[in-house]
């Protein structure tokens, strides 16, 4: 009689930085964060108590496993270095495009955001409008003030001028002046 004893086939997670550089370990069901944190320690010289690993909202703890948290093959999950306390964040465009951006809700503020988003799809400050969860967000609020915290959408809608003057120029008549919508 043989006895064989086989590892199962570990399962590959995915382990987004910041940074948006993405390493990728092959792991059990059984490993601890803690365990995890540790590789990552050995890899890349970051030590364990710097690193925050964070996956479907939710910090995890060190002496919990990936079974705990019900963590699949294929899951990536989110590595934040120190207590920076950003988050991944996205912003739906009206074009359908979607914007991540890397926030910290208690001091990020809406206008913080528009600024930001201005700069990448270049929509004046003036001409947008944030919601989230059906809510119109305000300025001067914090993210937190609304509860938006990782990986939550907000929504983009884009106030283009509410009117412009088309002149038409006829040789025969004068020329003529006429308010439409931007949209006809």
């Amino acid at each position: 009689m043989h006895l064989v004893i086989r590892r199962s086939e570990g399962m590959l997670i995915f382990f987004k930085a910041l940074t948006g550089v993405v390493f990728i370990y092959e792991l059990e069901p059984s490993d601890t964060v803690e365990y995890i944190k540790a590789k990552i320690e050995y890899d890349i010289s970051i030590a364990s108590g710097e690193q925050k690993l964070i996956w479907a909202g939710k910090t995890l703890h060190n002496d919990q496993t990936l079974s705990y948290y019900n963590i699949q093959k294929g899951t990536t999950i989110y590595f934040l270095i120190g207590a920076s306390g950003c988050v991944p964040f996205h912003v739906k465009l009206p074009s359908e495009k979607n914007i991540e951006l890397m926030i910290s809700p208690m001091f990020t503020t809406v206008e913080e955001v528009k600024s930001v988003i201005g700069r990448l799809a270049g929509f004046p400050l003036y001409q947008q409008r944030l919601v989230f969860e059906g809510k119109l967000l305000e300025n001067r609020r914090t993210l937190s003030d609304y509860n938006i915290d990782f990986d939550n959408t907000v929504f983009l809608f884009h106030l283009g001028p509410r009117s412009i003057q088309i002149f038409i120029e006829i040789p025969t008549v004068k020329t003529l002046t006429l308010q439409a919508d931007p949209s006809d």
